[in-house]
């Protein structure tokens, strides 16, 4: 539930409150351990990592995704999965072959608590940036 309001947060605009939701979403996906939840929310956190210039970190998160749960995107409606590759190719673009699939690999070697404490960090920084589609919705 928490999940699906963030994406309507993000369609309305409201970036912060986009990260909120989803961060909020994970923490309690954390307490139930399931796989396929914890990628789904890891990977709309990276988007917005995306969106807010952490091009490594983002592609740390879609690692840690991948790992925990390879066939995570099934879960995702089409308009997900295309904004999955958006975020994708934008962190691609920005950081180079080399360094995305190093910061990718990277993310599949976090352990779920890692990945999870990771993606509940807030970018103080962090700034939003035009990379297209996002993760979390049209």
């Amino acid at each position: 539930m928490l999940g699906n309001l963030a994406i309507l947060a993000h369609r309305q605009g409201d970036d912060e409150r986009t990260r909120f939701l989803w961060q909020e979403s994970l923490s309690i996906i954390q307490q139930c351990g399931h796989q396929t939840c914890s990628s789904w929310a890891l990977a709309h956190l990276a988007g917005w990592r995306v969106r807010h210039g952490a091009f490594a970190d983002a592609a740390r998160l879609l690692g840690v995704a991948a790992a925990l749960h390879p066939l995570y995107r099934r879960s995702m409606d089409p308009d997900e999965r295309e904004a999955c590759d958006a975020s994708l190719a934008a962190a691609r673009d920005a950081l180079g072959e080399a360094a995305f699939l190093t910061a990718l690999k990277d993310g599949e070697g976090l352990t779920r608590a890692q990945a999870i404490a990771e993606a509940l960090a807030t970018e103080e920084s962090a700034r939003p940036v035009d990379v297209g589609t996002p993760v979390s919705g049209v």
